[in-house]
């Protein structure tokens, strides 16, 4: 059997020209992919923000400023993710 495709039109990053999971930066506005995004150090929940951005001093700055609350987030809902598996765990032992 023969298909005709018509032509498309694909969104790709801004940065290496790859489709697939593309992300918008908040800062500006660009296009990014998977493979495109890059780390800030000491960031434990990746913002939204292109390998360009993240070199910013005034975007570190601001990721910083809200790294402690997010790592305080993180730590109590593990916490309780633990106490789940205990009490599952106990439940399991009774039977």
């Amino acid at each position: 059997m023969k298909l005709k495709i018509p032509a498309q039109v694909k969104e790709v990053c801004d940065f290496c020209q790859r489709d697939g999971v593309l992300r918008t930066c908040l800062v500006c506005g660009k296009e990014f992919c998977l493979s495109c995004q890059s780390m800030i150090a000491g960031c434990m929940v990746r913002p939204k923000i292109c390998k360009e951005c993240d070199d910013r001093k005034d975007v570190q700055a601001i990721v910083s400023r809200y790294g402690w609350k997010i790592s305080a987030v993180r730590d109590k809902r593990d916490a309780e993710l633990r106490r789940l598996a205990a009490k599952k765990a106990a439940l399991d032992d009774l039977d």
